[in-house]
């Protein structure tokens, strides 16, 4: 019997990429959701690869046999827990994340029948069915607050695939 789930764990600042080199050096599956961004200098623009939620990495384990393995890796805080226990995340929820991070960006012709706290699933396409809260709208973005990461990710899509529930 298969007892693996996710955990979110807590980073120090920064520490993202270097805690999952040395996770999956023990050979524990990690999911570092990264996206690009372009960095600006003085001198020069650069396209860097940085985390969509800073400060987390999560990692698929069996907790009774490898919490010991996370706890022993240097840039690790803590495991993400509510009311004294440690939380699971769902999985479902982690592949939402890696299709909205694999999906082409689209521009969005009108946000304003969306307001915060408006409950949204996506009708169509390859993000059908995922469901969240919209945090905030802009212009050109619908932030969507998904639920058991306590974590919110901007997604852009066209809202007229949107419907409120």
């Amino acid at each position: 019997m298969q007892n693996k789930y996710w955990y979110a764990i807590y980073t120090r600042s920064r520490f993202e990429k270097k805690v999952k080199a040395e996770l999956d050096l023990k050979k524990i599956e990690t999911f570092l959701p990264l996206w690009k961004e372009v960095s600006q200098w003085s001198d020069r623009k650069k396209i860097v690869e940085v985390p969509v939620f800073k400060g987390y990495l999560f990692v698929h384990i069996d907790l009774i046999k490898e919490q010991t393995k996370i706890y022993g890796t240097k840039g690790i805080v803590k495991f993400v827990s509510f009311n004294g226990k440690i939380a699971k995340v769902n999985e479902k929820e982690l592949n939402w994340v890696r299709l909205i991070l694999s999906e082409t960006v689209r521009p969005i012709t009108d946000v304003k029948k969306f307001v915060a706290g408006d409950k949204v699933r996506i009708n169509s396409g390859p993000l059908r069915d995922v469901e969240g809260i919209v945090s905030k709208t802009s212009k050109k973005l619908v932030q969507i607050y998904l639920e058991s990461i306590k974590q919110a990710i901007y997604i852009q899509v066209n809202p007229e695939i949107l419907i409120k529930l």
